[in-house]
């Protein structure tokens, strides 16, 4: 994926922060935010606001460089360029994701038959697997030093790698 389609890292990883593959590090949940305030701004500034033709294009690319990368499974990792570093399936981008690509599908900037499908599969992915009996919603998450699960607004530690 060309460089400029994805965000980084945050103020821990000096830039061009490499993943272990060799490939720069692009964070799945970071990435989420961005396209996730891309549809915010777009929601509310007027259609003929000057750099609205400038984040549709940062929205699209975004669609196009995230479709690309999809788990087989639904969900993104948490590099979205390495599965190897902090695998596994991560639900915070995944669904920043999902409400960006709804978003983009509702206002007719993404094409229904292309996105619904990536969408409806990520979503279909954290309902049957990141739902947990309490209604909240999340996976374990590596975070550097740490391996914590977070539900019920309690840190319990995950045993599940």
């Amino acid at each position: 994926m060309p460089k400029k389609d994805y965000g980084g890292r945050d103020q821990d990883f000096d830039p061009p922060y490499k993943e272990p593959n060799g490939k720069n590090c692009y964070w799945s949940r970071g990435n989420g935010w961005v396209y996730a305030a891309l549809v915010r701004v777009l929601d509310e500034i007027p259609t003929d606001e000057k750099h609205r033709a400038d984040y549709i294009n940062d929205f699209l690319t975004m669609s196009k460089a995230l479709k690309q990368c999809q788990r087989t499974d639904g969900f993104w990792n948490v590099s979205l360029h390495d599965e190897s570093n902090f695998g596994g399936k991560e639900t915070s981008g995944t669904a920043l994701f999902v409400y960006g690509m709804a978003w983009g599908i509702r206002n007719g900037l993404l094409d229904r038959k292309e996105y619904l499908p990536v969408a409806l599969k990520a979503w279909n992915a954290m309902v049957k697997e990141a739902v947990h009996p309490n209604g909240f919603l999340g996976l374990c998450t590596r975070n550097r030093q740490r391996t914590e699960r977070r539900a019920a607004g309690n840190l319990q530690k995950c045993s599940r790698f």
